[in-house]
């Protein structure tokens, strides 16, 4: 059974929700913020004021962006653990032998999100660093689900539904239940064109060395670039298996460290 529901504030609450809107729309006014989540104009002039004043916005004219602090605090949030650091170079040491774009993702309230990237600039649409993605329609987000158990897939498409992002995307629980099936027995899960169209990626689960799921690494490219999956997931795997040992080397030198 499930504790109880956290109690939150929601004043806070609906300036996240704000924050949000702002970055899903494109420079909204304050009308359309408060239009998009049914509330008074005021309240909603109050709340980007707060976030304007706090730098999480800018203005300018009369619309809202995102202001940059939110980069500053997503860089620092991207360097909070080793773990993350050894992933990126990673990244860089399969995309220079592959000649490849690889991404590796991690599991955050449900979905997944793009930590690092082998590309300089996102010019794969939806595969930008820091950009979130449902799991049933990745790679990256199956190969992490097929590591869970039942209950704790059920919660998040609970969470999250299975939206449709192409005609290719699993929108049933039935039919992705037999996918990460799949996933479990090769080792690895494959994106056909599910998230975006003309595109395919092959990933692999990586673990942190308490067993659970720390994210993916995954290699994406156009279906015809990326025709030989067997031999990626293969590539992959080994990679996955070489950062997973870093990963445990790096705990067992902390924890020894941490004892003297």
């Amino acid at each position: 059974m499930s504790g109880p529901t956290p109690r939150t504030h929601e004043t806070t609450d609906t300036s996240l929700r704000i924050l949000d809107a702002v970055a899903d729309m494109d420079s909204p006014t304050v009308s359309e913020v408060a239009e998009a989540l049914d509330m008074a104009v005021s309240t909603a002039h109050k709340h980007l004021q707060t976030l304007l004043s706090n730098d999480l916005v800018v203005k300018q004219d009369d619309r809202y962006q995102l202001g940059l602090k939110l980069f500053h605090l997503g860089t620092k949030a991207k360097g909070r653990e080793t773990e993350f650091t050894l992933a990126r170079e990673k990244v860089y040491e399969i995309a220079g032998r592959t000649s490849e774009v690889v991404n590796f993702s991690v599991l955050e309230n449900g979905r997944a999100i793009t930590l690092f990237d082998s590309l300089d600039t996102g010019t794969l649409k939806g595969f930008q660093r820091g950009q979130y993605f449902y799991l049933h329609s990745s790679a990256a987000g199956k190969a992490m689900l097929a590591e869970m158990n039942e209950h704790r897939v059920d919660s998040i498409i609970d969470r999250w539904g299975l939206p449709k992002r192409t005609e290719y995307t699993i929108t049933d629980r039935e039919t992705l239940s037999e996918e990460l099936d799949i996933v479990r027995r090769r080792g690895y899960a494959v994106n056909e064109e599910e998230a975006w169209e003309n595109l395919k990626a092959v990933a692999v689960p990586v673990q942190d060395p308490d067993g659970s799921v720390l994210g993916a690494m995954d290699i994406s490219g156009s279906p015809h670039r990326i025709s030989y999956e067997r031999s990626i997931a293969r590539t992959l795997a080994r990679s996955v298996a070489e950062l997973e040992s870093a990963l445990e080397s790096h705990t067992v030198l902390e924890s020894q460290w941490n004892v003297r």
